[in-house]
């Protein structure tokens, strides 16, 4: 049986307004304090038109955002309700999930994604990079050991997380591009 993960905004403190579920997170997180970001690189490029008529269809109960190069969509699965779940799709074959569970976030690739990939990549090809995020009211924002630390006032905002997973997702990507390229060099140095 998989482990309950713990509630994100947890904390022995009273409650603080605001934020999703009106609680905080301890300054010093441990990892049961820690939410989950897994970032996937699965496609060459999604098809937006069958992005929005997948979410329209398949997940009617979310809502979604649509920017320049990504939808961004709040999502009831969440791995630490009732905090939202937070999924960023760019339109480069890669999504971004914030505070889902590995299922959830199998799920949404597979039943809801699946259909708008545009040259799928092959198992092998498939890149994943997994973080950890954590709000924290007197800590500035930071990247530390793969833990990403957001202030608690920004919290609900998810433009903070659109800005971190872009910068996420084109790593990833350039993951692929650099395997492709060291295949391409292993194959070819014998010439």
């Amino acid at each position: 049986a998989e482990e309950e993960p713990e509630d994100l905004f947890s904390t022995e403190d009273e409650a603080v307004e605001g934020l999703p579920g009106g609680r905080g997170t301890l300054d010093e997180p441990g990892a049961k304090h820690r939410g989950r970001i897994t970032v996937y690189c699965v496609a060459d490029s999604f098809n937006r038109g069958d992005v929005e008529d997948v979410l329209k269809s398949k997940m009617p109960q979310a809502t979604y955002t649509m920017y320049p190069e990504a939808v961004y969509l709040c999502t009831d699965m969440s791995a630490n309700p009732p905090a939202p779940g937070d999924v960023f799709i760019f339109d480069y074959g890669v999504v971004a999930c914030w505070g889902l569970t590995e299922a959830q976030e199998r799920s949404l690739l597979t039943s809801v994604l699946r259909s708008c990939q545009v040259k799928p990549l092959t198992k092998k090809e498939v890149q994943v990079d997994e973080l950890s995020f954590h709000y924290s009211m007197h800590k500035p924002p930071h990247i530390q050991n793969d833990c990403i630390t957001i202030n608690r006032r920004q919290a609900a905002d998810h433009q903070i997380k659109l800005a971190i997973s872009h910068a996420l997702a084109q790593s990833v990507k350039l993951n692929v591009y650099e395997d492709s390229i060291y295949s391409l060099v292993e194959e070819v140095r014998l010439l």
